[in-house]
C-alpha cells in the first residue's frame, strides 16, 4: 500500500517534462487490411487534415499539403495497416 498521496502536475510541468518516448497523437488507426484500402483510407484521412499522402510501397508519409513537411505516417507490415497523424 502506498504511504504518500498522488502528486498532481500543473501544465507547466508537461511543457517541461522530458524522457518517456511516448507520443499523443492527432490522430491513429491500427486495422487488419489490404494495402490498397490501407492508403486509399490514408489518404481520405490526410485530405482531412490538409494532408497530402507521398512515397510508395509500404511505407508513406502524411505531408502538409503548403509547407511540404512531414505530419504523418502510413504503412503496411504482415496485413496491418497503421495510420498516424502527428
Amino acid at each position: 500500500m502506498k504511504t504518500k498521496p498522488f502528486q498532481t502536475i500543473s501544465l507547466e510541468d508537461l511543457d517541461t517534462a522530458t524522457g518517456g518516448g511516448g507520443k499523443a497523437y492527432t490522430f491513429s488507426h491500427d486495422s487488419k487490411t489490404d494495402p490498397a484500402t490501407c492508403f486509399a483510407t490514408a489518404d481520405r484521412v490526410g485530405k482531412s487534415y490538409g494532408l497530402d499522402l507521398a512515397g510508395s510501397g509500404t511505407d508513406r508519409q502524411l505531408v502538409d499539403s503548403k509547407s511540404g513537411e512531414q505530419a504523418g505516417s502510413a504503412y503496411t507490415e504482415r496485413g496491418n495497416c497503421h495510420i498516424y497523424v502527428n
